[in-house]
């Protein structure tokens, strides 16, 4: 029995043993599933603050975001995205991609090639990929799509939209700008480099006219005339200058006046709308044929020193052509146009100031080469005049000196006395010839005109000197035509005329020699004229032969005497008779022809003294 009872006690104590560890083993149990709440708390706590915290980061960035799982299930996507792409709610709930992208594709340019697009980033597994969309309204959108991965294998993919419509306008506006400037630039350089003003203002209207897009453009110039500014120049671009010719100098309309003074820059979508437009007479506003306006743009050239240069205008046959931005360029080639007028003016006078200093500076050099030349003269003049004074003179004191000492035949005597009457003779010609030449140069010559046959005075004139021709052996000719006349003159001094030229033709014209006269009619004109077989004259000398003290030989030893004014007092007394005179010769030693050209008297004059003026 007490086996039995030892058995059955340790029976109960192993059930009891196994009772405490089960119960042991409970508690742990219990203890670890409370444990395990626990964690699954913290987890789904933690769960649940990442997904707010994932939500909450979708919602606040500015790109649209759209997560999509393996099997094309949208997992996640934000607020934006719906906002950007415009798709219903439903489709957003249905969760199914295909569908989202179908909608979607309907806002872009080209719905069919987005579709491709999605297929062939979905179909290649691409890891990265990124591309620009244009959708239908003009927006600009930039998609990035990224492969998302749960160890070696893919998860899904996640795409991003990003609106860069501003930044794109931006860049555009960027890219003109600087074309803009860069075209200004060369715009500016261009218009440095025009120095002359017109070619510089043609250069100015042709270059805005382009820039503003203008159907034609115009750049009137203010030139300042006797003090007042006026409107004298103007240059077109696009149109025909005749077209605007017929419509005379512009007028101050209110459209037109204010940018002329430099008062306002005009701007106008549509000019007829205007209420400033035509409220002048008589076109009330353009004038017939004028092209079509009807977007307008004026703007005045102003210099830096506020010189109103004058103004650019602009138009077009279409409405709001010209917006601010192009305000603003023509602002700027208005501004380069002052500054290169200024230039160009600035040039052109310094060119001018040049020009006239050279002028002065070359006047001075003639004016000095003429007093040298003149003092020249003065002094061969003197020379020749104390060397043909001396000479007579010597001639009349030894013949003088010969007689007083006595002892002489009465030939002698004659010789003598007709010796000194013939230098007196010389000198007081050579003396009345130096006081004509005084009197004409100061205006003192008094002619007493009246109609007269001129054959008269150039007989008396033969006579005088017929005797000095006998004596050399000369031959003196005469045709005169008795109907040549008459001309207005004084008998004395057509004499004088016709006596100063045969003595010159007497002087140079060797033994055996010939000199004719001729009176002739020639048109409204008389003509008198004496040729000689003389000397004759060297073409570098006949411009100069009517030249007051000019002798080819100037020398004191000279074969030929004479002070050098017979012929420029011939000269002074024709044109004193309205006539002219003119010398002609072949070259040295083939004689010489001058011609008196006087005008016919007219009918009915009378003889009345003229004062003559130098």
């Amino acid at each position: 029995m007490s086996g039995q009872g030892d058995e059955a006690d340790l029976l109960r104590s192993v059930a009891l043993q196994n009772a405490q560890s089960i119960l042991q083993a409970r508690q742990r149990a219990e203890e670890a599933l409370l444990q395990a709440k626990a964690e699954l708390k913290d987890k789904t706590e933690q769960l649940a603050a990442s997904l707010a915290n994932m939500r909450a980061t979708l919602e606040s960035t500015t790109d649209a975001i759209l997560a999509v799982d393996a099997g094309s299930r949208i997992t996640a996507f934000n607020r934006r995205f719906v906002e950007l792409l415009g798709v219903p709610p439903q489709a957003m709930e249905d969760a199914d991609h295909a569908r989202v992208c179908a909608l979607v594709s309907a806002r872009f340019c080209d719905p069919d090639a987005y579709l491709r697009r999605v297929g062939q980033i979905e179909e290649s597994a691409m890891a990265d990929s990124f591309d620009e969309l244009e959708l239908a309204d003009g927006r600009v959108l930039e998609r990035f799509s990224q492969l998302q991965h749960a160890g070696a294998e893919g998860r899904g993919r996640v795409w991003s939209f990003r609106d860069i419509s501003e930044r794109r306008r931006a860049e555009t506006a960027l890219r003109e700008e600087s074309r803009a400037l860069e075209r200004l630039n060369r715009t500016g350089a261009m218009l440095a480099s025009k120095l002359d003003v017109a070619e510089l203002l043609q250069a100015v209207t042709d270059t805005a006219t382009e820039i503003s897009g203008a159907s034609f453009g115009a750049f009137f110039y203010n030139t300042v005339e006797a003090g007042e500014e006026r409107l004298m120049r103007y240059t077109l671009s696009g149109a025909a200058r005749e077209v605007f010719e017929k419509f005379g100098a512009p007028r101050p309309t209110a459209l037109f006046g204010p940018t002329l003074s430099g008062a306002a820059l005009i701007r106008c979508d549509d000019v007829l709308a205007d209420p400033r437009y035509g409220l002048m007479a008589p076109h009330k506003g353009m004038p017939k044929g004028h092209p079509a306006v009807r977007s307008y743009l004026a703007v005045p050239v102003i210099s830096r020193s506020g010189e109103v240069l004058g103004a650019l205008f602009f138009g077009h046959p279409e409405p709001a052509v010209f917006s601010a931005r192009t305000e603003h360029l023509v602002v700027a080639v208005a501004a380069q146009a002052a500054v290169a007028i200024d230039n160009a003016r600035l040039y052109e006078s310094a060119r001018q100031a040049a020009a006239e200093r050279e002028r002065l500076l070359a006047s001075e050099r003639a004016m000095r080469s003429e007093a040298e030349r003149m003092s020249a003269l003065k002094d061969e003049f003197l020379a020749t005049l104390s060397h043909e004074l001396r000479t007579p003179l010597g001639a009349i004191l030894g013949w003088a000196q010969i007689l007083r000492r006595g002892r002489r035949g009465p030939a002698d005597i004659d010789k003598g006395l007709a010796t000194i009457e013939r230098n007196a003779r010389v000198q007081a010609q050579l003396i009345e010839d130096l006081l004509d030449m005084s009197r004409i140069s100061s205006g003192k010559v008094r002619l007493e005109a009246q109609p007269i046959d001129p054959a008269g005075p150039i007989e008396a004139a033969l006579e005088t000197v017929r005797p000095a021709a006998e004596a050399r052996g000369i031959t003196l000719e005469a045709e005169l035509d008795a109907l040549a006349g008459p001309v207005s003159g004084d008998p004395n001094r057509l004499q004088q005329i016709v006596w100063n030229l045969l003595s010159n033709a007497i002087k140079f014209t060797p033994r055996g020699g010939r000199v004719l006269v001729r009176l002739a009619r020639a048109g409204d004109q008389v003509e008198i004229s004496v040729a000689d077989t003389g000397a004759g004259i060297e073409p570098a000398f006949l411009m100069h032969v009517f030249e007051r003290f000019r002798q080819a030989d100037g020398s004191t030893t000279r074969s030929y005497g004479g002070l050098g004014l017979g012929l420029s007092i011939v000269k002074s007394l024709a044109e004193l008779h309205g006539g002219t005179v003119r010398a002609e010769s072949a070259g040295c030693g083939c004689g010489a022809t001058f011609t008196v050209c006087l005008p016919l008297a007219a009918a009915g004059s009378a003889r009345a003294p003229a004062p003559v003026p130098a």
